[in-house]
């Protein structure tokens, strides 16, 4: 994409895959736990009652039903670093800190992936500069994607999968196969 900006062909490029959504992964020392006295039941079912949010049972106040939810205060679960501080009970009764048993590891994910024929995709829109037509907008990104794409990654427009040009405006945006 930089370099199909950088031609000066396009006013506008823009890409729907954003690798842009933190994810942190919790991950149990299960040796440790069980040295500890901990199954995985007691580490899941204390995580899961402490952030699920899943409600338990109702109670009535003043003619009105509400529901159980038990969970941390959202001050207390506002970053993944806060996981570290919670405690869990050991099958002897005493308390443990989640860090002594569980680390935590953060990677960086796509928010939301497209996919085309059961792949995933990612789709290039754009606006050509004025004086380009449509068709010469897509010879160069399929000379760019010939060129720089290596020849596993399949790519597609839209007026090819569709088999129309009914929409003028769909059929401007390349999309790259698998991502």
């Amino acid at each position: 994409m930089e370099e199909a900006h950088k031609s000066g062909l396009f006013l506008f490029l823009d890409n729907d895959l954003k690798i842009n959504h933190p994810q942190t992964w919790v991950d149990i020392d299960r040796d440790k736990a069980a040295l500890l006295g901990l199954n995985m039941q007691d580490v899941g079912g204390a995580l899961s009652s402490l952030l699920g949010g899943g409600y338990v049972n109702y109670f009535s106040l003043q003619g009105r039903s509400y529901k159980v939810i038990p969970q941390i205060m959202q001050r207390f679960r506002l970053n993944p670093g806060q996981l570290a501080d919670y405690y869990i009970r050991s099958a002897d009764g005493v308390m443990l800190p989640l860090s002594t048993v569980a680390s935590l590891r953060t990677e960086t994910m796509p928010q939301a992936v497209n996919h085309f024929q059961q792949l995933n995709a990612a789709t290039i829109s754009g606006i050509a500069s004025p004086g380009l037509s449509q068709g010469d907008a897509l010879a160069y990104l399929k000379d760019l994607a010939d060129r720089t794409l290596p020849e596993a990654i399949p790519w597609t427009t839209p007026a090819k999968r569709d088999n129309s040009c009914m929409n003028p405006a769909a059929s401007s945006a390349p999309s790259l196969l698998p991502w």
